[in-house]
C-alpha cells in the first residue's frame, strides 16, 4: 500500500475516533477518580506544586490542568482547622472544588477531558508508526491494523473520554519501547538520549511504568551479548553500558523536570512513611544518605503500598472480592474485548508458534511488558478494573499486526483479519457511547455486563446526565437515589433523596449498578453515608418485582407495580 494511501486511511481512523470521543465525553457524568484528578490538575499548573500530585507521578495530571488555565475557575480553599498537609488531599480537594465550582464543573471537566481526547489520537499514531517500523514490506497494512484494533478497543474509547492517567500512561508508556527498538537498530548516543528521554515520561506519567526498567535492561543486555557487527548493532558491549547509563541519567533528569526540580532528592526524614514496607525500609536507610529522586515521588510511592495494604473491594463475576485474584485481569480482558478480536489473537499466536517464532526480540520488546504489567497487577493487592493494565492493549496490537504473520500468510488470512477488525470495531461503534460498560456478546453482553464486572469496569458514576433527561422525559421531579460516585447529583441539576430502605416509594427508587456487588458510601447533597443495601440485592436487582428500566446500562429503576 503506497504511503499516502495508508497516511489517509490512518487520519480517517483518527478523526473518526476523536470524533466518537468527543461526542460521547460531554454526556458522562464525572466518573470517581476524575472527581480528584480535576481539582489536582487545576492545583498543579495554577501553583507548579507537586505535592498536590499525592498518589501518582505528575506529568498526565498537570496536561490534563492545561486546558484549565484562564478558565473561569473559582478558588477552593481547605476550611479552618484544616491541618497545613491537608492541603493536598486528594479527595479533600475534589469536594472543595466542586463546591467552589457547582455552576460551572462540568464545563471545566470536558475540558481537562479533551486533553485525554488528544492522548488517545496521539496513541493511536504511536500504534500506526511503531507497527511500520517492525513490520517492512507491509508496513501500509500493519500500521493501520495496529491503529484500528488501539483506537477502537472498548476500554481504550471509554478512557480517552475521561480525565485520568491511563490513556496518558498507555501513550508514554509506548513511545518508551517505541525509543527502546529506535535504539535497537541503530544504537548510539542520540537513539539512547531518545530512549532515556521517553522512559523518563513514563516514569513521569504512573508508577505502572516501573517495569519498564527490567525489560530496557534486559534488551540492553542482549545486544551485548551479540557478536560486534551482528544484525546491524555494531560496536563493543562498553559503549553500550555507556549508553545505558547516559539512558539512565537522561531518564532521571526528565523525571526530576517534570518536579520542577522540587526536593530533587530525598532523605529519611523527608518521608513520613504510612505503609508497613516504607517504615520497614526505613529502618536500613542512614541519615546522611540520600538517594537522587524526588521526595514527592517517594512519598508518592509510600501511599501507593498503603493502598495496597488496604484490600480493596472490587467484584467479579458474583463474588465481592478483597485482596485480588489471579485470574481477574485475564477475565476481564476475555470480557471486555470484542470477540473479532479474541479470535485474531488466537489465530495469530498459533501461526507464529507455527512458523517457529520469527523476530522474537520485537516479540519480546511488546510482549515481555503487556505480560509484567499484567501479572504485577494480577499479584496486586488493588485490583480495581482493567483499565489498570491498558498499556497492555497497544503492544499487543502492535504485536499482531506487525509480528505476528498473519498478515503475510496469504491472502485468505489477510482477508480474515481485515474481516476480524472491521467486526472488532463495529462492536465498539455499536456500544456508542457506553465504552465503559462495554462487555462483549461471549460474556453476556452489555446489559448483563454488571454481574461480571462493577465500579470502573462497568458503573464508575457516568451516568448522572443519562437520569436527568430521563427525569425530564417522564416528568419526575425528584428521585430516591443511591448512586455509586463521589459528586454531588444535584450538580447535575438531579433532585434527590436518599431513602431510608432499599424500596420504591412514592418516587421511583434509581440505583446505581456497582451496588449490585460493591458497598460503597452514597452521596448525600455533599456528605458521604453508609446505606445498608440488603444481603439479598442481587436477587432484588434480578426480580421484576420492582424493576422497571434501566437508564443507560448504569441505573436501575424500581417502581411500585
Amino acid at each position: 500500500m503506497p504511503d499516502r494511501t495508508s497516511h489517509l486511511l490512518l487520519a480517517l481512523l483518527v478523526a473518526t475516533f476523536a470524533s466518537l470521543a468527543t461526542h460521547s465525553l460531554e454526556q458522562k457524568s464525572v466518573t470517581i477518580d476524575e472527581y480528584g484528578y480535576l481539582p489536582a490538575a487545576y492545583n498543579l499548573v495554577s501553583t507548579g506544586d507537586p505535592r498536590f500530585s499525592e498518589w501518582h507521578t505528575p506529568l498526565v495530571n498537570g496536561l490534563l490542568g492545561l486546558p484549565l488555565i484562564g478558565a473561569d475557575v473559582l478558588p477552593f480553599t481547605p476550611p479552618d482547622g484544616t491541618p497545613v498537609e491537608g492541603r493536598y488531599w486528594f479527595w479533600n480537594n475534589g469536594a472543595w472544588f466542586a463546591e467552589a465550582n457547582g455552576d460551572r464543573y462540568h464545563a471545566l471537566l470536558v475540558r481537562a477531558r479533551l486533553v485525554s481526547v488528544l492522548l488517545g489520537m496521539a496513541l493511536g499514531v504511536l500504534a500506526y508508526l511503531f507497527a511500520r517500523q517492525i513490520a517492512g514490506s507491509r508496513a501500509g497494512v500493519a500500521g493501520l491494523v495496529a491503529a484500528a484494533l488501539t483506537l477502537f478497543h472498548p476500554e481504550v474509547l471509554a478512557h480517552s473520554r475521561l480525565a485520568t492517567l491511563d490513556v496518558g500512561l498507555a501513550l508514554f508508556f509506548t513511545l518508551s519501547l517505541y525509543a527502546l527498538h529506535r535504539y535497537r537498530m541503530a544504537p548510539g548516543l542520540r537513539t539512547a538520549t531518545w530512549a532515556g528521554a521517553a522512559l523518563g515520561l513514563a516514569l513521569a506519567s504512573k508508577f505502572t511504568s516501573l517495569v519498564l526498567i527490567p525489560v530496557i535492561l534486559a534488551t540492553v543486555g542482549l545486544l551485548a551479548s551479540r557478536p560486534a557487527g551482528s544484525e546491524r548493532l555494531g560496536g563493543t558491549r562498553w559503549p553500550r553500558l555507556g549508553h545505558v547509563a547516559l539512558l539512565g541519567l537522561v531518564a532521571l533528569l526528565v523525571l526530576q523536570a517534570s518536579y520542577l526540580f522540587q526536593e530533587p532528592t530525598t532523605g529519611r526524614e523527608s518521608v513520613s512513611a504510612r505503609s508497613a514496607q516504607m517504615k520497614s525500609w526505613q529502618q536500613y536507610w542512614p541519615d546522611w544518605v540520600r538517594i537522587p529522586l524526588p521526595a514527592q515521588f517517594v512519598r508518592a510511592v509510600d501511599n501507593q503500598l498503603a493502598d495496597q495494604e488496604r484490600h480493596y473491594q472490587d467484584y467479579l463475576n458474583g463474588e465481592t472480592i478483597r485482596g485480588g485474584r489471579l485470574d481477574y485481569f485475564s477475565i476481564l480482558s476475555l470480557a471486555k474485548t470484542p470477540v473479532a478480536g479474541i479470535l485474531l489473537l488466537v489465530a495469530c499466536c498459533g501461526l507464529y508458534a507455527r512458523h517457529r517464532a520469527p523476530r522474537r526480540i520485537e516479540s519480546f520488546l511488546l510482549l515481555a511488558p503487556a505480560l509484567l504489567v499484567v501479572a504485577a497487577f494480577s499479584l496486586s493487592n488493588k485490583q480495581l478494573g482493567l483499565r489498570m493494565v491498558l498499556p497492555a492493549i497497544p503492544l499487543v496490537a502492535i504485536w499482531i499486526a506487525a509480528v505476528s504473520p498473519v498478515l503475510a500468510a496469504g491472502r485468505g488470512w489477510a482477508a480474515g483479519a481485515g474481516v476480524a477488525v472491521g467486526l472488532y470495531a463495529i462492536a465498539s461503534l455499536c456500544v456508542h457511547p457506553n465504552y465503559l460498560s462495554y462487555f462483549n456478546l461471549a460474556s453476556g453482553g452489555t446489559d448483563n455486563g454488571y454481574k461480571v464486572g462493577l465500579g470502573s469496569n462497568y458503573d464508575w458514576g457516568q451516568d448522572l446526565p443519562a437520569l436527568a433527561a430521563w427525569m425530564e422525559r417522564r416528568g419526575i421531579d425528584r428521585v430516591q437515589l443511591l448512586y455509586y460516585g463521589r459528586i454531588d447529583p444535584a450538580i447535575y441539576g438531579i433532585d434527590y433523596v436518599v431513602p431510608r430502605r432499599f424500596a420504591p416509594g412514592e418516587v421511583p427508587l434509581v440505583v446505581s449498578a456497582s451496588h449490585y456487588g460493591i458497598r460503597y458510601p452514597v452521596p448525600d447533597h455533599g456528605a458521604r453515608r453508609n446505606f445498608d443495601i440488603p444481603a439479598r440485592r442481587r436477587e432484588i436487582f434480578e426480580s421484576d418485582r420492582w424493576r422497571s428500566e434501566r437508564i443507560a446500562p448504569s441505573l436501575f429503576v424500581f417502581e411500585r407495580r
